[in-house]
């Protein structure tokens, strides 16, 4: 199945200038968050936050500093289903993002570490994160252990 390319649009660069925007908004108190993203971005779902001190990886993998590793060493699946994983990377193969599959087309997703969990369409992705995409399927056990290699305790 391979890398998929994003396409390049407006949408996109509104995308991550509302993200980016609604974490300066929830630092300086403005309560609305959520009604801001939808209202900018009506295709996008605000499903938390935003908060602080999580990232993509941390939510979606539960693992830190593990994102490119487990990109490389789990083949790209032919085979997405709803709960496999979506990893964004840029023109040298380096991961830059990860976010699950939570339908045909559409991801959930943790934007940004201080920004919103959200969900949308997968072409609606911040240009920050890459113009290639590639799905992967990685056992939940699998994830255990590298949680724990990743210096995170807990289950």
């Amino acid at each position: 199945m391979g890398r998929f390319a994003v396409p390049k649009s407006d949408t996109r660069k509104l995308m991550s200038e509302v993200i980016q925007y609604s974490i300066t908004l929830a630092s300086a108190g403005y309560r609305d968050v959520k009604g801001y993203i939808e209202e900018n971005l009506p295709s996008i779902e605000v499903l938390e936050g935003p908060y602080g001190g999580e990232d993509c990886e941390m939510y979606a993998l539960g693992t830190n500093r593990m994102m490119n590793r487990l990109g490389v060493v789990y083949p790209d699946t032919e085979t997405p289903e709803e709960g496999s994983y979506v990893f964004f990377s840029d023109r040298s193969g380096r991961y830059n993002h990860v976010a699950r599959l939570a339908g045909k087309g559409i991801i959930e997703q943790k934007v940004s570490v201080h920004g919103p969990v959200v969900r949308g369409p997968i072409e609606l992705i911040p240009e920050e994160y890459g113009p290639f995409y590639s799905f992967k399927n990685i056992p939940d056990e699998d994830l255990r252990f590298w949680k724990r290699e990743s210096g995170i305790t807990g289950d």
